[in-house]
């Protein structure tokens, strides 16, 4: 049996992208997406490389999204010794869903660093 990590989510960007560069140079934008169902919201974070950073220029708090991605746990250690973790989605997918046409941007694998 093969092992499977996929992760859909639709919802709306919690707060605007965060764009910045990787170590190697390459765009990278991490955003937080808000889910709503009856009372209750989820808040997952993503993380997204390469050309599929660019879907969201225009885009900023409120706006919905859909992504595919997988997930993706890391943990680090704080210059105090604390021991931290986050568990994120590794996007393949972004697309905007706002009222202008969606237009799906893929992922090249080689662009993801980990």
């Amino acid at each position: 049996m093969d092992d499977i990590n996929r992760a859909e989510i639709r919802g709306r960007l919690a707060a605007d992208p965060v764009m910045r560069l990787t170590q190697k140079g390459g765009p990278m934008a991490t955003f937080t997406i808000a889910v709503e169902y009856g009372k209750f919201t989820d808040w997952l974070a993503c993380v997204t490389f390469g050309t599929q950073a660019g879907v969201f220029d225009g885009l900023a708090k409120g706006s919905p999204v859909h992504v595919v991605g997988r997930l993706h746990s890391r943990s680090w250690e704080t210059p105090e010794g604390q021991r931290l973790y986050r568990t994120e989605v590794v996007t393949t997918s972004v697309e905007s869903l706002e009222l202008r046409t969606p237009q799906p941007v893929g992922v090249d694998p080689e662009e993801v660093p980990f």
